[in-house]
């Protein structure tokens, strides 16, 4: 099966940050961007609940709300090239060689039907690692989330297409006291199974 590149476009930041080890040379990038790519990998060891309040890491696709635990990111970079897939089914991009291990990259907003920021830098977020990463493009940089157990409520209030893929969610209130919106937890390998399921049976 043939692949074609297709390259991104380019950023003043070329950087692919593993988020599981020491930040690389970020002199490059401004003020804020390194601030915020510090205190995720800043976070990658920390305790997730700690006196009772669960940390994620959370990241935005359109209108939804994801989150992960820090344990279950492996690495964020800017687009890289990504090789499509001729016959790839909707909502598969492609292939991307990151560091020399190759990752399918899924395009959530066609999966769960939604659209992309159009003011938001593309990243591209890797899921898990080794034979088992998956890369999934989000809008912006991820942000350190922190609910209660109070905040927790049915994976059933957020995203329907979704719900099926999370494993919990939390509500966080907005500045009505009428408002809130809910964050769900992403189950990446649940999600890489049903599709693998799926493809294999085609």
């Amino acid at each position: 099966m043939s692949a074609s590149p297709t390259s991104s476009p380019k950023t003043s930041a070329q950087l692919s940050v593993p988020l599981s080890t020491q930040l690389p040379d970020i002199s490059g990038m401004s003020d804020a961007q390194t601030r915020l790519f510090e205190e995720i990998n800043a976070r990658q060891n920390a305790v997730e609940h700690k006196d009772d309040l669960i940390e994620r890491q959370g990241y935005r696709v359109g209108d939804l709300r994801i989150l992960a635990k820090f344990d279950a990111t492996s690495e964020l970079t800017v687009m890289p090239s990504i090789y499509r897939l001729p016959g790839a089914p909707d909502g598969v991009k492609g292939l991307a060689n990151l560091h020399g291990n190759v990752v399918p990259v899924f395009e959530l907003a066609r999966w769960f039907n939604v659209t992309h920021d159009p003011k938001a830098t593309a990243m591209l977020l890797v899921l898990g690692y080794g034979d088992e990463a998956i890369g999934v493009i989000i809008d912006g940089l991820p942000v350190r989330k922190r609910f209660s157990p109070n905040d927790a409520v049915s994976v059933d209030l957020g995203h329907p297409r979704m719900a099926r893929f999370s494993t919990a969610a939390y509500r966080e209130q907005g500045n009505q006291s009428d408002q809130y919106t809910v964050w769900m937890e992403f189950d990446h390998q649940r999600f890489f199974e049903t599709f693998a399921r799926r493809f294999a049976a085609k």
